[in-house]
Parts: structure tokens; C-alpha cells; sequence
């Protein structure tokens, strides 16, 4: 950039230092590469994966920024849905709209039907094993020593014995 674009640039009225508009800042957090690659959020993310960006005063998810600053606004009653599956992915050839009843389906379609995908021991974050909640139902003790013997919550004890957690366990 050469000094006549940067006189250009617009400065902050207070402190006089150069303000970056905000889809050149949101772009620049983007690991862009080509045009069938998944582009990357490179910033802050949350505890899903999800990519989110300060924008209007809101955390806003990045692949949601992503379709504003390409597609325009994104219409009430709509969701951005990725079509690659990765949700840090950022690119608009990934990305389309949709219905709440659309994604839930892609989900049941895709075996992605937990709460962040992975049922069971396949989750990263599972505690127990197929063979500790067979242990659960069979233990027929109050719920509350049954979760203390596994180091869980009565509630926990509970969602699996009526199978409403690990329902996939014989």
C-alpha cells in the first residue's frame, strides 16, 4: 500500500489512528485457498468449533459473516448451513441457506445426530464406555450411589437408564 492509499484510509475521529473496515478485518482471519478447499477461521472459536467474530456489537459465527459479506443478508427465519461439514470452514461455495428443518435432517442424514456429533465413546469428551453404561442399567442400587460409584451425576444416571443418553448401547 503506497501513501496515497494510505491517506486515504479512513482514521478514528478520537485517537487518529487508521481504521480497517470490517469485512477487510473478518477476511484477514480467514485462511483463504482455493475455490474447492475449505477456507479456515483462523481467530477465536467457541466451545463447538464455530468460528465467531465481534461484528455490530455481537459475537456473530464467522460462516454467517462469511455468507453476509459475499451473498448479502441473510433473510429472517434462515440459517447458514455448511455443506462441507466443517464448521470453522468459512468458504461461501461451502455455504447455503436453509430452514432449521433442513439442517436437523442433513444432520440425521449425515449419522450426525448428538450433540456435537459424536455419539458415545466416538466423542472426544465421553467419560464412560458401552460396557460401564451396560454396568448403569443393570445396577439396580439407589441412582445416587450408582453415580457416585462412577463419578457421574444422578441425572446422568437417570438420561441413560431411560435411554435417553447412550441410547445406541445394547
Amino acid at each position: 500500500m503506497n501513501y496515497k492509499q494510505l491517506r486515504h484510509k479512513k482514521r478514528c475521529p478520537t485517537c487518529g489512528t487508521l481504521v480497517q473496515p470490517v469485512a477487510e478485518r473478518f477476511w484477514s482471519k480467514v485462511d483463504v485457498r482455493g475455490p474447492e478447499d475449505c477456507w479456515l477461521w483462523l481467530s477465536g472459536r467457541v466451545a463447538s468449533d464455530y468460528g465467531h467474530f465481534q461484528y455490530q456489537g455481537k459475537a456473530v459465527r464467522s460462516h454467517r459473516l462469511a455468507w453476509l459479506f459475499t451473498n448479502g443478508p441473510i433473510p429472517n427465519g434462515l440459517h447458514v448451513l455448511h455443506k462441507c461439514d466443517v464448521r470453522a470452514c468459512c468458504n461461501p461455495a461451502h455455504l447455503s441457506l436453509g430452514t432449521h428443518q433442513e439442517n436437523i435432517a442433513d444432520r440425521h442424514r449425515k449419522g450426525r445426530d448428538g450433540r456435537y456429533s459424536a455419539p458415545g465413546m466416538l466423542n472426544h469428551q465421553a467419560r464412560l464406555t458401552d460396557d460401564i453404561v451396560r454396568q448403569i442399567r443393570a445396577d439396580k442400587r439407589p441412582y445416587r450411589l450408582v453415580a457416585a460409584t462412577h463419578g457421574i451425576s444422578t441425572a446422568l444416571v437417570s438420561l441413560i437408564k431411560n435411554r435417553k443418553r447412550w441410547a445406541h448401547v445394547v
